[in-house]
């Protein structure tokens, strides 16, 4: 038997051992491009190791990955809402072909400690609509936001020159839904409530000009997004 085939037999092992050990820390990675977004949730058993480099270059490859799968497996949109869809670990594969499973299983011998993916969705915003996210506090690397609170909002805004930057308003959104740490959208406003709004919408050029939705993944349940941003 080579010795790679030992070393893989090996890490199986630690692996196996570690499984029954509670994975109570980590943290939450976004990435948006166009109309996808990938939310992956990576768990370990120390704030230690959710610091560490090598756990956030292993939360990277998952989500960069996920992002890819999900760009080329979009589902048939046939309504205006957002679609969201779970992914399965197994599926992925990172820029080399290697499964991820077993590049978690190498991050898991190499940290020895206990690292669980948690949760891993892809959302897809309808035509014309676009996918903006955020994480607080900002950890990681420049391709992917990870923290341990992310947002993502969708925005479908008039091409009309003027307008304050969408990127930018879209960044203060996601920030301000965080800050709220809100956990539900809530009962959506009234209809004569909307249509005074779009009426007003229509004399200032600053104003936003159609909220779609909003998801975020945060801690308090009590507090709405809806009641902030209406």
């Amino acid at each position: 038997m080579g010795e790679s085939s030992q070393g893989a037999i090996a890490i199986g092992n630690q692996g196996t051992r570690l499984s029954s050990r509670a994975t109570t820390q980590g943290l939450v990675a976004v990435h948006s491009v166009d109309s996808v977004a990938v939310i992956v949730e990576l768990n370990c058993e120390t704030d230690f190791v959710a610091r560490g480099d090598s756990f956030k270059s292993l939360l990277e490859t998952i989500t960069t990955s996920a992002m890819n799968y999900a760009r080329k497996n979009a589902p048939q949109q046939g309504s205006e809402k957002i679609v969201s869809v779970n992914l399965d670990l197994n599926s992925l594969a990172d820029s080399d072909g290697k499964p991820l499973s077993e590049v978690l299983a190498m991050t898991v011998g190499k940290l020895g400690e206990n690292i669980t993916v948690r949760s891993i969705n892809a959302l897809y915003a309808p035509a014309g609509t676009f996918l903006y996210s955020a994480a607080h506090p900002r950890e990681g690397l420049p391709s992917v936001s990870m923290g341990k609170f992310v947002s993502v909002i969708a925005l479908r805004r008039a091409n009309v020159e003027g307008l304050f930057p969408t990127e930018k308003l879209a960044s203060q959104i996601c920030q301000h839904v965080i800050g709220m740490r809100s956990e539900s959208l809530g009962e959506p406003p009234k209809a004569e409530i909307v249509e005074t709004q779009k009426k007003h919408a229509e004399g200032s050029r600053d104003e936003l000009n159609d909220f779609v939705e909003v998801q975020v993944r945060s801690q308090n349940p009590s507090i709405t997004t809806v009641s902030h941003l209406y």
